[in-house]
């Protein structure tokens, strides 16, 4: 179909109004719905209707004839091959298309849905026409003509098709800096690289993240001469991502790891610690990360840095330790 545009019935002050209707489960929905945003945010104005259940030919059957909206886009991603249901004004004429899915509902899937809803809308705002007259569009297909039986040599054993492989996987690459309130008027600043590996279910998707990072110097006295602790951080979390929205996401982990810390002596110390934090993730742009965090660190031992010559303490770092992180990175698409 035809994707050129004109400015007839879709350009000017008031731009025409398009109803979309997405059915399915959420992340589907999510999804799409960022595909399909992204490609009519310049042509019209899109009106969004979301639910998990739906009869899409009731809705068609049932249009009404004095409904001004340019066209009424249905799409079922319940199960496979997805249905496009595109109305024009009035429901008077419907365009059906279906969407396989070979392996999963992947990128392809959800940019081949984009095209045919955009083709449509295009061809609408022409001028032009889509589909069929909405009766025949909402008749029952005629069944399958049965497959023919094919024969086998009797030695020969059917071979079991292989199922479809679902990646349901992915990963990234984060870089994060983190500041933890670590003594009264001391601060302990922590530059992090990290890997993130997530398992894509739903609505609340697990994931795992490792990060690595080096804690920059910290003055142990207010004194302009004063000794500085520098060191290492190892950390392990477990945690989940919720999704709120299309491009929003809230975080919660659970994990521990080890600071490794060492002063003017060059002795290394080691603090286990343990970790819980909340945030919220942002996605600006496809694979694109950005994330901040709230964080609640225990020292799971008690550490002080003292004076050899007087045994005076020096500084005594707090066992719970509160602070706050930013990260900037990358993970596949959904």
């Amino acid at each position: 179909m035809p994707a050129t545009r004109a400015a007839s019935r879709c350009e000017g002050p008031d731009p025409a109004a398009v109803e979309v209707s997405l059915i399915g489960p959420a992340e589907r929905r999510a999804a799409v719905r960022e595909v399909l945003a992204e490609l009519l945010a310049d042509r019209v104005l899109a009106r969004w209707h979301e639910h998990e259940l739906a009869d899409v030919a009731a809705a068609i059957r049932h249009g009404e004839p004095d409904d001004l909206a340019l066209a009424h886009v249905y799409v079922d991603l319940r199960e496979a091959p997805l249905l496009v249901y595109i109305g024009d004004q009035g429901h008077l004429r419907v365009l059906i298309r279906r969407v396989a899915l070979p392996a999963s509902f992947d990128e392809s899937a959800r940019e081949e849905v984009g095209v045919i809803v955009a083709s449509a809308v295009d061809a609408l705002c022409a001028g032009g026409t889509i589909g069929i007259v909405r009766a025949a569009a909402l008749e029952p297909p005629p069944p399958p003509a049965p497959a023919p039986v094919p024969v086998t040599p009797p030695t020969s054993r059917p071979s079991s098709p292989r199922a479809p492989i679902v990646r349901r996987w992915n990963g990234g690459l984060l870089a994060r800096y983190r500041m933890m309130a670590w003594a009264p008027l001391r601060l302990q600043h922590t530059l992090e690289l990290g890997g993130v590996l997530r398992r894509r279910v739903g609505r609340v998707d697990p994931q795992l993240a490792l990060w690595a990072g080096a804690i920059t110097p910290t003055a142990v006295t207010r004194a302009p001469a004063a000794d500085r602790l520098v060191g290492a951080s190892l950390r392990a979390e477990l945690g989940a991502v919720i999704l709120l929205a299309p491009r929003w996401s809230q975080l919660v982990a659970a994990g521990g790891g080890v600071d490794l810390l060492r002063g003017a002596g060059g002795r290394w110390l080691a603090v286990p610690t343990i970790q819980a934090s909340l945030g919220v993730r942002a996605t600006p742009g496809r694979g694109l990360i950005v994330e901040l965090q709230g964080h609640v660190a225990v020292d799971l031992v008690d550490t002080r840095i003292l004076d050899i010559s007087d045994a005076r303490v020096l500084l005594d770092p707090w066992r719970v330790r509160p602070g706050i992180s930013l990260t900037f990175g990358w993970s596949s698409p959904r």
